[in-house]
């Protein structure tokens, strides 16, 4: 049975001993976090257990939740330090090689020429997302988290145990490993019987994606545009968000609350020797497995901040002699659950006066010591910086394109990336990188049609991956005129006539309308009168033309409170007067 009261009210009721009030909890979010934790663990036993020791520490612990709106993210918060545990438990962390030992294989690819195509493609999302398994276990959280379960912003990188720049971070690299390799899978599984290039490639396959098949399918993409449409088609992204969601077991829910009720009422301070919790939003601190992804976003901004070829440079090169070699002093610190990683490279060589020490990320201090003293000197910062022409796009009543220019003032390539829901608005490419210097102009088109009357509103993040980023808003004013149909009008009178002939119209429009009305002209005087809305939805009116011979005109304005307009018109003929 469904519970009509919010997250809110669910957990206070909880907290005050409303024993109904975690059922109701358990039936909102119990599929969900199943779902998540058997994509994860790939064993519906282990699932299902974990899914319940969710909702025990839950039981004991929503006290701990500082904002009690904020129960979503906080459950799956703890489900994924229950998922480390379980699979630490069981040592089986998938490789990410869709070939490598103890990888579900890949059954062989559904002839698309016969019928059933549709069923096809049905199955197609299925089989990408069971692909997904063969992620690493960063990404495949990345992707369950944001892209299954929809999770976004604060929710997102509270639930990862990252900040905010490290989740946009995460989830831009796991949608491109995601889009180039599984992207391949479906051009191979769709895109020969449009291509006969690829059928060629892929003659010899038995369906089994390995890695070598992977890499060729996905070089082949990058020099072919019908393969190119066919993986823009079917997108990977949507296929894993289409692909059916794995019910809780059905005696799950019974086992849940009976423990739960066996073990007593919430302690609304009580700390759980399973899960720590911040003193801040009270989220349950990161375990080990999940602060590994804190530390490696850590490791890839630093990498971006020092600039990309910069830092390989410095890090990995070691073939010039005369280079001074590095050293570095690495410090990892966890504030409220969160890793920060601070690395100090020093390069020194016995013999000189010379020492150089990075103190913070992006700058340079080069001390020289020599015998008349120390000379300091503060080197530029090494990293990209995103600056945009404009943050605000307004089409007004009529633009249907408009473009954005994207520069990079910095001294590092950077990565960039727009998110945000975009319909009606068309963004002409959503990612990119750019070098030091360079510009690119990006397109933002607008499908009126496809747009709701009236104001629309929408905003977009654009992210760096080095500094710099904004929030760019789009804007539109969409009017569309009411439309007017007649049902039953007099073309002809003659005199005398027992009554004022009656105009009969429908009006369909998207918002409210203000006022719908009849008004005619001829031989004689002219006039307009409000029309009366029937209850079958039709509006009437008569026309009081007068007993003149001649034509008369008639028009009926139907207005919205949008102050759009539409009409419907025709004539009456008065004779024998």
């Amino acid at each position: 049975m469904n519970d009509s009261r919010t997250d809110s009210e669910l957990v206070i009721a909880h907290l005050a001993g409303d024993r109904s009030a975690l059922a109701g909890i358990y039936d909102r979010y119990a599929d969900s976090l199943y779902d998540t934790a058997a994509s994860m663990l790939h064993n519906r036993d282990d699932a299902a257990d974990t899914t319940q020791d969710v909702f025990l520490t839950a039981a004991q612990q929503l006290g701990q939740l500082r904002d009690p709106q904020r129960l979503r993210p906080w459950l799956f918060a703890i489900l994924r330090n229950e998922v480390y545990r379980s699979t630490k438990r069981r040592r089986r962390m998938q490789p990410i090689d869709f070939s490598a030992p103890g990888t579900a294989e890949m059954a062989a690819p559904t002839d698309l020429h016969a019928e059933g195509a549709r069923v096809a493609e049905q199955e197609l999302a299925e089989m990408v997302r069971s692909a997904a398994y063969g992620l690493d276990s960063r990404d495949q959280l990345v992707l369950e988290l944001s892209i299954r379960q929809g999770l976004t912003g604060t929710d997102l990188a509270n639930v990862l145990g990252v900040n905010a720049q490290q989740c946009h971070l995460l989830v831009h690299r796991m949608r491109e490993r995601v889009e180039r390799s599984l992207g391949a899978l479906t051009v191979a599984r769709m895109g020969r019987k449009d291509c006969d290039e690829l059928a060629r490639l892929l003659i010899d396959w038995d369906g089994t994606f390995s890695v070598l098949i992977r890499k060729r399918v996905a070089r082949h993409i990058d020099d072919c545009d019908l393969c190119d449409h066919t993986k823009r088609r079917f997108a990977v992204i949507p296929l894993l968000s289409a692909a059916p969601a794995l019910a809780a077991p059905a005696g799950l829910r019974e086992r849940v609350l009976g423990s739960a009720s066996a073990s007593g009422a919430p302690d609304a301070g009580a700390e759980s020797t399973r899960h720590h919790f911040d003193h801040g939003e009270g989220f349950p601190k990161l375990a080990q497995a999940s602060r590994r992804i804190a530390t490696v976003a850590a490791i890839m901004l630093l990498v971006l901040a020092f600039g990309s070829v910069g830092a390989a440079q410095w890090l990995t090169d070691d073939t010039d002699k005369t280079k001074l070699p590095l050293t570095a002093e690495v410090a990892t610190t966890t504030t409220r659950g969160i890793s920060t990683l601070t690395i100090s490279p020093t390069v020194s060589t016995s013999g000189t006066d010379s020492t150089v020490a990075t103190t913070a990320p992006g700058t340079n201090t080069v001390a020289t010591t020599a015998p008349g003293g120390t000379q300091t000197t503060r080197a530029p910062a090494t990293v990209g910086r995103l600056v945009a022409s404009t943050t605000s796009l307004d089409f007004g009543s009529s633009e249907t394109a408009l473009s954005l220019t994207l520069s990079n003032t910095g001294n590092a390539t950077l990565d960039w990336q727009l998110t945000g829901a975009a319909d009606p608005f068309i963004w002409s490419t959503t990612s990119g990188s750019l070098a030091s210097g360079a510009t690119v102009e990006i397109r933002l088109g607008l499908d009126r049609n496809a747009a709701d009357e009236g104001t629309v509103t929408k905003q977009f993040e654009l992210i760096s991956s080095g500094q710099g980023g904004a929030t760019v808003t789009a804007t539109t004013a969409v009017g569309r005129s009411p439309v007017v149909t007649v049902v039953r009008a007099g073309s002809t009178v003659t005199c005398p006539w027992p009554g004022d002939p009656a105009i009969v119209v429908t009006v369909s429009d998207e918002s409210t309308l203000s006022s719908v009305r009849l008004s005619w002209s001829g031989p004689g005087r002219s006039g307009s009168v409000a029309m009366t809305q029937l209850r079958s939805g039709a509006w009437t009116a008569r026309a009081a033309v007068r007993h003149l011979n001649g034509t008369w005109r008639w028009v009926v304005t139907a207005s919205d409170v949008l102050g759009n307009a539409g009409t419907a018109t025709g004539t009456i003929v008065v004779g024998g007067c």
